[in-house]
């Protein structure tokens, strides 16, 4: 019960971000997401972890800036989360709010056009 319970206030508090960010539009949504990661993805994350991966990667290479590394990467994140909610499901093409005409409310997918739309619905009859 209290997993559940955690799953649906993390489902909410994603929804709500994804909102903000249909609001805010894909610029401005870009810029204040990679800054939200950046400022609390090291809090919610270890950074033993992180170390230990960039260590495992950049074997060879004494010569990175880890922090630099770091925040790019939570920058990243932020990103790719908000850009989430403006790709098409099928096509991964970007699809501006004010072209948004084909959504899958059943789904939760944006379509790019009805091109793509068939291409679900053909894949969700199989």
């Amino acid at each position: 019960m209290i997993k559940f319970l955690s799953y649906f206030i993390q489902s909410i508090f994603i929804y709500f971000f994804f909102l903000i960010g249909r609001v805010l539009g894909l610029k401005l949504s870009r810029k204040i997401f990679a800054n939200l990661f950046n400022f609390f993805g090291p809090i919610f994350r270890s950074k033993k972890i992180i170390n230990k991966n960039l260590e495992n990667v950049f074997k060879e290479s004494k010569s990175i800036n880890r922090q630099d590394t770091i925040k790019g990467m939570w920058k990243n994140y932020g990103k790719t989360f908000i850009e989430y909610i403006f790709l098409c499901a099928i096509s991964g093409k970007k699809i501006d709010l004010q072209n948004l005409n084909y959504w899958s409310v059943d789904l939760q997918e944006a379509y790019f056009s009805p091109v793509e739309v068939n291409e679900r619905h053909k894949k969700n009859k199989k």
